[in-house]
């Protein structure tokens, strides 16, 4: 249940009285909302002027918190373990869940100068901060991960998404497992790689990210640069998490998503308000 919606503001905000249903529930700060998130972020989030290999869905859960002037944003998502070859619960849980909360854990740190604005009319502008958490779901979870401890090969196998919401964890895996989880997670969000594919020409292909209420942001990734069709399928190139190798870079249009998705629950609950990403 709501709590009594708030007296109505007065004049001196902007546009009147808010938006919402009478029950109150879309007078400012009055109700939380929820909502589940089940997105291709392939054409809603980011577009390509190249062809995407792998489903980007975005499966979790959003709770948003307002309060006069800030709140919160917290965005859940879970994650369901499977074993094979040799993997097993009891060996090997710990190992996964602590990946994936160091993934979630980087995440939060790229948020941390980042607030989700929310501009309704008759009300106060609010910079709600970005939250992430996990859970791990003994069935159900928004992301299948399947554990894998076949012995160390070569080339070292690397963890990562297979498609749509499907994830390998290889125990004896190479790379830096906390980067490459980060990354990988990343993709569990919609989100693409920021890398150049092998093709025959140097023209480096663009990656266009849509915000809720923000002009798009587009970038540029640079050529393959003549990288051989052996030195692998493609070359890292731009310099973010979703890019480079090891960066940890995690600019603003990578929580462009979380504004669009914002903006459809709080429509659900009948309030209008732009939203979009700005700083701190």
């Amino acid at each position: 249940m709501c709590p009594d919606p708030p007296k109505k503001p007065s004049g001196t905000l902007p546009g009147g009285v808010p938006t919402g249903p009478v029950d109150g529930g879309g007078l400012c700060c009055a109700c939380p909302a929820n909502g589940d998130v089940n997105t291709n972020g392939y054409g809603t989030y980011v577009s390509t002027d190249y062809s995407a290999t792998h489903a980007r869905t975005n499966k979790c859960k959003i709770a948003i918190v307002r309060t006069e002037e800030g709140g919160t944003v917290t965005v859940t998502k879970s994650f369901t373990l499977s074993y094979t070859r040799g993997a097993t619960e009891a060996a090997h849980k710990a190992t996964v869940s602590g990946a994936i909360a160091g993934a979630m854990s980087g995440w939060q740190a790229g948020a941390v100068p980042y607030r989700i604005l929310i501009e309704q009319p008759g009300c106060k502008p609010q910079k709600l901060k970005i939250q992430y958490a996990s859970a791990i779901a003994a069935a159900g979870g928004d992301v299948n991960v399947a554990v894998d401890n076949r012995p160390a090969e070569v080339p070292a196998l690397r963890s990562g998404v297979t498609g749509g919401t499907e994830m390998e964890f290889f125990i004896n895996g190479g790379g830096d497992v906390t980067w490459t989880m980060t990354h990988e997670t990343g993709h569990t969000f919609g989100l693409l790689d920021e890398y150049t594919y092998n093709r025959p020409t140097n023209v480096g292909p663009k990656a266009t990210y849509k915000g809720a209420d923000d002009p798009t942001k587009v970038v540029t990734l640079p050529a393959t640069g003549g990288v051989a069709p052996a030195a692998g399928p493609f070359a890292f190139a731009n310099s973010t998490i979703m890019g480079i190798n090891g960066n940890n870079v995690f600019p603003d249009y990578l929580f462009y998503w979380i504004a669009i998705e914002v903006k459809k629950i709080l429509q659900a609950a009948g309030v209008t308000a732009v939203v979009k990403v700005v700083t701190a």
